[in-house]
């Protein structure tokens, strides 16, 4: 499930999940306010399964640059599992682990 919303859709999106689902509670009290879930969590959730459906994106991020970022992620996540097992400072694929210290001095 990749971002297919830009950040304003989102936010877009929440405030009239909010608008909706205030009608719950306010003015009309009726339960069709409910109806605000829905673009209350896709705004939160940054996914529409809409946009995925019809294939429209209004997110600057490209699913290619995610997934880099997601590999990274996964990539110093070995790194952390290596050097806690006690590995030495190469990782899986040779890669050097520099980055584990300022990793630890956060924590």
């Amino acid at each position: 499930m990749f971002a297919n919303e830009d950040p304003f859709d989102r936010v877009a999106r929440v405030a009239l999940g909010l608008i909706l689902l205030s009608l719950v509670v306010v003015g009309p009290r009726t339960l069709w306010g409910l109806v605000g879930l829905v673009p209350l969590l896709t705004g939160a959730l940054g996914f529409c399964p809409l946009y995925r459906l019809v294939g429209v994106s209004t997110c600057r991020v490209s699913p290619d640059q995610i997934t880099s970022a997601v590999g990274i992620g996964a990539h110093v996540w070995h790194a952390v599992q290596d050097r806690q097992r006690g590995a030495g400072s190469l990782g899986r694929n040779g890669a050097s682990i520099a980055i584990l210290p300022v990793i630890a001095a956060r924590n």
